[in-house]
């Protein structure tokens, strides 16, 4: 699944979360993921926080239990 030919399906849902919690992103049983932001964040850190958990679904992250969470945030947050 991880190559440059696949396209993901994502679905992005804006709800209250408490402040701590800017998205997160769940994968469907269908291949599709939902992506859930925050509501309250302003427009420039919704897209810094939509563009890193597209990186999640990009590099496959859903499917690597080998690797840490921190480790995981690290290869998101660097692409």
């Amino acid at each position: 699944r991880a190559n440059n030919m696949w396209t993901p399906e994502y679905f992005v849902r804006f709800i209250s979360f408490p402040a701590s919690i800017d998205g997160v992103t769940v994968p469907n049983d269908d291949g599709t993921f939902d992506i859930y932001l925050n509501a309250d964040l302003c427009d420039a850190r919704r897209k810094e926080c939509l563009d890193h958990e597209i990186e999640h679904i990009m590099q496959d992250h859903f499917y690597q239990e080998q690797k840490t969470v921190a480790q995981l945030e690290l290869e998101a947050n660097s692409a």
